[in-house]
This record gives C-alpha cells, structure tokens and sequence, in this order.
C-alpha cells in the first residue's frame, strides 16, 4: 500500500473508531489499492465491519455528511468477511 493511502486509511480508521468506539469491528481495504494495482487517482475502497445489527440508512447517516461522495459497504461481523487490513 502507498504511503498516501496508508494514511488516508490510517486517519478513516481513527474517525471511525472514534464514531463507532467497541462496536467496530474492522475495516478492510480491498479493490485496486488492495490489489496494488492501483493507477493514478484510483478511489480507495474500504469495508466497515461493524458488532451487532446494522441498519444501513442509519449508518449512512450517521457518517454522510462528514464522508459526501464516499460509499459505504456495511456488513455484520461473522458473515464471511476476512480481514485484509488489521
């Protein structure tokens, strides 16, 4: 992963942490940055895996207006989802 984008990742997971606290479970790159194949100006894309019941809207909500033009994957803990980035 660039150094950029590490710590783009870095900061999210912070703003993240500090918005969901023990209920986050975990944030996975994937896509071309994951992949490292990533060009110029390529997005980054992350999955935001969250303890317990998700409601979608909500969540969107609750992160939008800081995160417009961001997409945001939401998913339970426990549903075949594997870590990618600790």
């Amino acid at each position: 992963m660039k150094p950029k984008v590490n710590r783009i990742v870095k900061d999210l997971r912070a703003e993240l942490e500090s918005i969901y606290g023990q209920r986050m479970a975990n944030l996975i790159l994937f896509g071309s940055q994951a992949r490292g194949d990533a060009a110029p100006g390529s997005d980054v894309d992350v999955l935001v895996v969250l303890h317990g019941d998700v409601d979608p809207g909500k969540e969107i909500a609750r992160t939008g207006e800081e995160k417009k033009g961001t997409g945001w994957f939401l998913a339970e803990q426990g549903k075949g989802v594997g870590s990618l980035l600790s």
